[in-house]
């Protein structure tokens, strides 16, 4: 059948509406033609027994009846038949049943286990005996799909961080829900299984909700979210990309085809932010062939409206294709021409690019289709031919009364169709107004062998153009100039049956079916069959049988009541039996509207308002029903849709249950019955073949012609549908369509902006009105919303709403400011405020800056402490900018507040600007861990000791912490525990394992904090999906991933395994890449029991030394001991673990006499050993101990290297971060203390301990990754060993600087996990704190503070030089060179501060690092670019350099800050500071003259410095709005 041409969906559409009009009107069915008696047959016909049929769905499904209808006409002697039906499974009966059954229609159900597996064979047996022998089998297909799965998500495209919120639910083809267990399973875009969720339970309406916290460096590409039920499988797919998003929309508007009359073709661009307002801006319009490289360009300005319009001429478009234009029209026929757009705002610069938009090229305006989709692919002699015909321009809208009243000749030919002798039959029909349907009936014969149709229209065309003549039959007909003939074609075989008997059915209802109403099917035959049986199938299965008796004429009607169980589509079977047993049949296939027993409405009270505003979103729907609530700002969805569950989407999926042999799964490929409901014949040229495509198997005693139709028959009417004439573009496949591979796709368009899109997700109930309202405020974006809900009802089953409801939040006169990320103490800056209005009327707007003691405001040479206020005439629908030159005098966060009015309209917004101090921020921390079971009272003075040259003023801040949990700092500060870049594969564990750790002690302690376990939960989620991007195809993780180029680490692939096992109780791990890691590992063990290296180690203290293959063995022998223990893994994974964790105990213990002197090598060493359950862990533990130092009398006991524990206080070391011990010494004291535990010795471990916690930085981590995680493991099961015991102490802090300073502040059981924190209002003298109790905490004082200059150490050599500054552009060159001992340093980092008010452009910065020797990557952070270095080697410079521009004005910039160091012993570091002479002299007043005046502003659309439209869309007003910090 060929498949429906472009643009005729719709006129079938109207063609039933107008025939649904009036259904009477319709030309009535032709009699069978009494004139035309059958032929009988020159053979005596076999005479079969003809006494039974059955008939069955040739599919089932779990769960799911499988209705027979059993037919019997006679039986012997007139006895019942005993029949016993039966699935079949590999010759095994897997369900039957037994009936006793009479002469007449009968129906025998089967009932399908729902544990039913798709595994194996099926079949139908039938088994009759008594008054009938039958023993049929017939093979059987199996579905295991018994419901529909559907997966809803928030969005459809997601950006890294953000949380992916999704519903899975399922219901029957009633739409009623299923409500039995699903297994989720949530996979990235490399197939890594990020959750999975078991046997997860619905709510008692089957509804899941969930969500996933995505990592901030997710592997990005199409995630795949999977539901599971009952063998069933959905697969969701929602995308990451790092993108954002649009918030104005770019269309293009051409005509829907052109053709030989048209001279040319307009084109019109239109665009509109997503509020409605139109886009002032400039439009790249481009045009071309497609599958051509030929392009033509033209720009033009977009008008006040929003819109740009042009022109192409046919000559300039069709010269696409040949630099000569050729006159021939159908040499373009069917060509498509493909427009693109590209919207640049004037406001801001920024671009939009549109989606394409094409027109096809056609020799004629007009088209004439064959209605295949509802017409016979063959005749039945001796009973009318009904012809569809379309008639219609070629985007299929109607016809004008002109055009109409040509009317449509129809011919019709049996035989000589060609030449002069050519017999046809015409006849001329009318076309019907709107519709364009012409129909007709045509007589047929048995004796003809087959019948040509062919139809013309005649048409007319402006343009005085000669057409190439037209052939009909073989034989030229003249055109005069200006006409042409469109014709189509169509051939029709004749039906088979070897007793020329027909039988056909067709409907008199062309309305839509509608559930409850009466329909009407007219059968018709060419004898009279004295009874005839007709059965309905829907949803795969048979609904209704009956056989009617009684019937003497050649047609009856059939009258059914439409049902629920019949929608979305049926069949109607009619068949009856011949005297020699011929099953004579036919079936048509029907729409029925599908009504929703549970209908869901859902709106705003307000569809138009101000940012804000109360609004409700009420929903009306069955009462107690489940109701699910998205809304999204509509910007989303202009950029990717297919996240909700729609209308359609649910019609279809019920649909899909029917059965058809075209693989369609039951969805006519012609048509969406959502939309179109006209009936059609199911295809077949036989009784056989009819059942065959009808999905129906049957068994009988009764001849049923069969006759396998050739696949390629359809295609002849494809290829002939005119006779030397012109090809029509709807007649003939697309040429184009087949070389869609060669030209590749279209390009998405690029997305802009970034604004809040997602606003409601809510989960709730309706009321016992059926009513949902939910009281909330529109956000504060300027944007249009878009709401929808779900609903589910355990008895009404599934609702959607079937149209959104949307509302618009806008203002018609709003300010919105610009400012820069944030700027230093001593700049001035330019705070821009940009006036919109969209009143109709010109305004003269006032705009004031509100005065604080926070800054200055610049007037001229004097520097205002009161408000200052400017006015500015801002047009209709245009912006102004006015600006004001600001100075701050305070650090940290300031606040900026600004109105603006116009007569009676006013806004306002508030918002921070961080400003942070001059120089190099220090930190300095002493703590304590007290424990008042050694004393009764405790005191303690902390002296504020700052260096006397260079202190930044007003930069220091003392703070008092104290908590009863020694891992409390470290439990509030979970996100903040390193103070350093995290960007690569074993960086990334530090925002992983403290997860683990600190969840895993909440959890076994008994101390329930629900916000810190949640934190824990979701940042050991997002770490797992971040590590898995360094995982490489052998199962190895390296620090950079598998797209590095370098080999996977054994080291890092040994701390994640250990990492993902100890996190597998409370997250997902996938245990097939565990096993993958696993396998690395085990493939890197020496027959000795020694690990290879492999891959780089990024930490040199693993790496260096004399015992780097002791420690890497060590490593790898720990985590192999958790291997052994885990849960998830198998136990042959687990037997082999064990088996390499005790050679590599071996191989430990004979190179005791190597490292005995190495105490890092000492302290894995001891720990692997113990964790082991070595014998000789004891003789380690000695030496481990004689390695130790012990200060304070042992109350302290710690590893390390250097002579002193931490490093001398004289200024040099000002500088640092934090003045500590090295990594090392944390690392090799969490080690030892470890040791201690895995051996129980609780008491050993305190004065360890108590070290460790002193050297903690303000945040509770330490100063690099290992140490960092080596020391909280260390901490954690040390803490997890001494939970219990009462707390209650009181305690007090006073300061000698303010006398009058006291606070007191208690530590109890309650409050124990709590960090408490303290600000001092002092910067010198002494603080105490004193108290009393039971119990223990741990105290700690900060200091904070910046240096003007800092004293760099020797280990780096760092040069910055300026290659090129002006007031808007900088580029610089940083470098580094390593001093210190050593060829390199291992990795890396280079932190390069940039002035305020630029960006770095990062378009050269990446083309740098892919070329470069050591740099593998960036990141940008506020106000610095920071480079991940491989090595800074000592021989050479390692340089890189950066360009910024100006994204604000800021004058008299302060110098920025470059920081050169190694990432594993960060005190290795050097600090330098730069300025750039064009910058740091500039004047505020001079670089923004108007910024000083005390007039008013720019007025009319004034380009911003910087990207202002992401201000325009992410407003606040003044009377609610929040703070937000840039």
């Amino acid at each position: 059948m060929k498949m429906m041409q472009s643009g005729s969906v719709v006129l079938l559409v109207l063609f039933g509406v107008i025939l649904g009009i009036n259904a009477q009107e319709r030309p009535p069915f032709p009699p069978p033609d009494p004139v035309l008696p059958v032929v009988p047959t020159l053979t005596t016909p076999t005479v079969y027994p003809g006494q039974y049929i059955i008939l069955a769905a040739n599919t089932i499904r779990p769960g799911m009846p499988l209705t027979l209808s059993v037919t019997i006409f006679e039986t012997q002697g007139g006895a019942p038949v005993s029949l016993e039906a039966a699935i079949i499974r590999d010759n095994v009966v897997a369900v039957s049943t037994t009936a006793i059954l009479q002469t007449g229609t009968n129906q025998v159900t089967l009932q399908i286990p729902v544990a039913a597996s798709a595994a194996g064979e099926y079949s139908l047996r039938v088994v009759g005996t008594g008054g009938l022998t039958i023993n049929e089998t017939r093979s059987l297909f199996f579905n295991i799909d018994h419901f529909s799965i559907f997966v809803q998500s928030d969005k459809a495209i997601y950006k890294p961080g953000q949380t992916v919120r999704y519903r899975v639910l399922a219901v029957y083809p009633d739409l009623k829900p299923y409500v039995g267990p699903f297994t989720l399973t949530v996979s990235d875009a490399k197939g890594n299984v990020i959750e999975q969720m078991m046997d997860k339970q619905p709510n008692k309406n089957g509804i899941i909700s969930e969500e996933m916290v995505m990592s901030d460096q997710p592997v990005l590409g199409d995630w795949t979210i999977k539901a599971e039920a009952e063998g069933q499988i959905k697969e969701y797919t929602i995308k990451i990309d790092e993108y954002v998003l649009p918030k104005f929309e770019v269309i293009i508007t051409v005509p829907p085809w052109m053709d030989a009359s048209h001279d040319q073709v307009q084109v019109t661009v239109t665009a509109k932010y997503t509020f409605g307002k139109p886009v002032e801006g400039t439009v790249s319009l481009g045009a071309k062939l497609r599958y051509y490289n030929r392009e033509i360009h033209k720009r033009i300005q977009v008008d006040n409206n929003g819109k740009a319009e042009t022109n192409f001429t046919s000559t300039e478009l069709l010269g696409l294709k040949r630099q000569t234009y050729n006159h021939n029209p159908t040499w373009y026929n069917n060509e498509q021409l493909v427009f693109t757009a590209n919207m640049t705002e004037t406001l801001t610069g920024i671009t939009q690019q549109a989606d394409e938009a094409a027109l096809s090229y056609h020799s004629f305006p007009i088209k004439i289709v064959f209605q295949d989709s509802i017409s016979r692919s063959n005749y039945k002699p001796g009973l009318p031919y009904h012809v569809y015909l379309i008639v219609s321009h070629q985007d299929g809208t109607p016809l004008t009364e002109e055009e109409r009243l040509r009317g449509v000749e129809l011919r019709d030919c049996r035989e000589r169709c060609y030449g002069d002798n050519a017999s046809w039959n015409l006849q001329r029909i009318t076309i019907e107004p709107q519709t364009g349907v012409a129909e007709a009936f045509i007589a047929s014969r048995s004796s003809d062998f087959s019948i040509q149709l062919s139809a013309e229209y005649k048409g007319v065309i402006p343009k005085r153009f000669t057409f190439p003549g037209y052939s009909r039959n073989g034989i030229a007909v003249p055109l005069p100039a200006g006409t042409y003939i469109t014709a189509e074609t169509k051939y029709l075989d004749k039906a088979a049956s070897d007793s020329n008997t027909y039988i056909q059915v067709s409907p008199d209802n062309a309305e839509a079916l509608m559930i409850g109403s009466t329909a009407s099917f007219t059968v018709q035959s060419t004898m009279a069959p004295g009874k005839f049986t007709y059965q309905i199938v829907s949803r795969g299965n048979i609904l209704e049988s009956e056989t009617i008796s009684g019937v003497t004429g050649t047609e009856y009607v059939i009258t059914k009541q439409i049902t629920a169980d019949m929608s979305p589509k049926s069949k109607l079977i009619v068949y009856f039996l011949t005297d020699a047993g011929e099953v004579v049949l036919d079936s048509l296939e029907f729409v029925v509207n599908v009504v929703f027993a549970n209908p869901v409405t859902a709106s705003f009270s307000k569809i138009e308002a101000e940012p804000g505003t109360s609004v409700s979103f009420d929903v009306d729907t069955t009462p107690g029903a489940f109701v699910g609530v998205l809304a999204i700002d509509k910007s989303v969805l202009l950029q990717a849709d297919g996240n909700d569950i729609t209308h359609n989407q649910v019609l279809e999926s019920v649909g899909r249950f029917d059965t058809t042999a075209d693989g369609s799964g039951g969805f006519n490929p012609f048509f969406d019955f959502a939309f179109c409901f006209f009936p059609y014949p199911t295809n077949g040229n036989n009784a056989g073949s009819i059942l065959k495509n009808a999905g129906i198997i049957y068994i009988t005693d009764g001849n049923v012609v069969y006759v396998e139709e050739p696949f390629w028959e359809y295609d002849i009417v494809a290829f002939a549908q005119f006779d030397g004439g012109v090809a029509q573009a709807d007649m003939v496949p697309n040429a184009g369509a087949g070389r869609q591979n060669e030209a590749g796709v279209v390009p998405e368009k690029k997305i802009r902006k970034e604004f809040p899109e997602t606003w409601l997700w809510v989960d709730t109930e309706a009321d016992s009105a059926g009513h949902v309202s939910i009281q909330t405020n529109f956000p504060d974006t300027i944007t249009s919303w878009v709401g929808t809900a779900i609903s589910m009802d355990a008895q009404a089953g599934l609702g959607v709403t079937q149209n959104a409801a949307k509302a618009t939040v806008f203002k018609n006169f709003f300010v919105s400011l610009n400012l820069p990320y944030s700027v230093i103490r001593g700049e001035k800056f330019v705070l821009e405020a940009n006036v919109f209005n969209y009143l109709k009327q010109d305004v003269r707007a006032t705009v004031q800056l509100q005065s604080s003691l926070d800054y200055y405001i610049i007037q001229g040479d004097q520097q205002m402490s009161t408000p200052v206020s400017k006015t500015v005439t801002v047009p209709s629908n245009k912006t102004a900018t006015v600006n004001f030159a600001i100075e701050p005098t305070k650090n940290g966060m300031i606040e900026l507040v600004v109105t603006a009015t116009a007569g009676g309209e006013q806004d306002g917004v508030r918002r921070l600007l961080l400003v942070e101090p001059e120089g190099v921020a220090q930190e300095y921390v002493v703590s304590d861990l007290v424990d008042f079971s050694n004393a009764a009272a405790y005191s303690k003075t902390f002296s504020i000791n700052l260096p006397t040259q260079d202190l930044v003023p007003d930069s220091v801040r003392a703070v008092i912490t104290a908590t009863g949990d020694i891992l409390g700092p470290t439990m509030n500060n979970l996100d903040q525990l390193l103070r350093m870049p995290s960007g690569c594969g074993e960086q990334t564990m530090i925002g992983f394992a403290p997860d683990v750790f600190i969840y895993k002690y909440l959890t076994e302690t008994g101390q329930g904090n629900p916000t810190i376990e949640q934190k824990a939960l979701n940042y050991m989620k997002k770490g797992y999906q971040r590590e898995l991007t360094y995982q490489h195809e052998d199962g190895s993780f390296s620090a950079w991933g598998g797209g590095s180029g370098d080999d996977g680490s054994t080291f890092l692939t040994a701390f994640v395994v250990r990492s993902f096992l100890q996190a597998a109780p409370y997250i997902y791990i996938d245990p097939a890449k565990m096993n993958q890691a696993i396998t690395f590992l085990i493939n890197h063990q020496n027959d000795n029991g020694s690990f290879m290296k492999s891959g780089r180690i990024v930490d040199q203290i693993i790496d260096g030394g004399i015992s780097s293959a002791e420690t890497l063995t060590a490593y790898c022998a720990i985590a192999m001991d958790q291997v052994r223990t885990s849960d998830i893994l198998s136990d042959t994974t687990k037997s082999t673990a064990n088996t390499a964790l005790t050679n590599a105990m071996n191989y430990l213990v004979s190179r005791y006499t190597v490292i005995q002197e190495d105490k890092y090598a000492m302290a894995i060493v001891t720990y692997a050993l113990a964790l082991g359950g070595s014998p000789s862990t004891p003789q380690f533990l000695t030496r481990l101990n004689e390695l130790q130092t012990v200060e304070d009398e042992g109350r302290l006991k710690y590893w390390t290297d250097q002579d002193e524990q931490t490093t001398p206080a004289s200024d040099e070391f000002y500088y640092r971060v934090w003045r500590g011990p090295p990594s090392a010494a944390i690392e090799m004291t969490g080690y030892g203390m470890l040791a201690y535990l895995a051996r129980n010795d609780v008491v050993g471990s305190i004065p360890v301990a108590g070290w460790l916690s002193q050297q903690r930085n303000s945040l509770g981590g330490y100063s690099s990754t290992q140490d960092t995680v080596i020391a909280l493991l260390a901490l954690t099961t040390y803490a997890e060993r001494l939970t219990g015991g009462d707390k209650n102490m009181n305690l007090a802090i006073t300061t000698t600087a303010d006398p009058a300073y006291n606070q007191a502040f208690s530590i109890n059981t309650q409050n124990s996990i709590i960090l408490q924190q303290f600000e001092l209002p002092v910067d010198s003298g002494n603080v105490t704190v004193e108290g009393r109790g039971i119990g223990s905490f741990l105290l700690s004082f900060i200091l904070h503070y910046n240096m003007l200059e800092v004293r760099s150490s020797d280990v780096f050599d760092v040069t910055i030089t300026i290659l090129g500054s002006d007031t808007n552009s900088l580029e610089l060159r940083a470098c580094g060179r390593y001093t210190g001992n050593g060829e390199g340093t291992g990795m890396s980092i280079m932190d390069i501060g940039i002035p305020s008010g630029f960006y770095v452009e990062e378009d050269p910065l990446l083309e740098a690092i892919k070329t470069h020797e050591f740099a593998t990557k960036h990141e940008i952070t506020g106000k610095s670019v920071v480079i991940y270095l491989n090595e800074i080697p000592s021989m050479m410079e390692t340089c890189i350099n950066i360009q910024a521009r100006r994204s604000n004005t800021v004058a008299a910039t302060k110098p920025s800050i470059v920081k050169v160091y190694r990432y594993y012993t960060p005190e290795e570091q050097s600090v330098q500071s730069y300025s750039a002479s064009a910058l740091s002299a500039t004047d505020i007043c001079t670089m923004c003259p108007d910024c000083c005046n005390d007039g008013g502003g720019s007025g009319g659309a004034v380009p911003s410095t910087a990207t202002s439209t992401l201000l325009l869309l992410t407003l606040t007003i003044f009377s609610i709005v929040g703070a937000l910090v840039m």
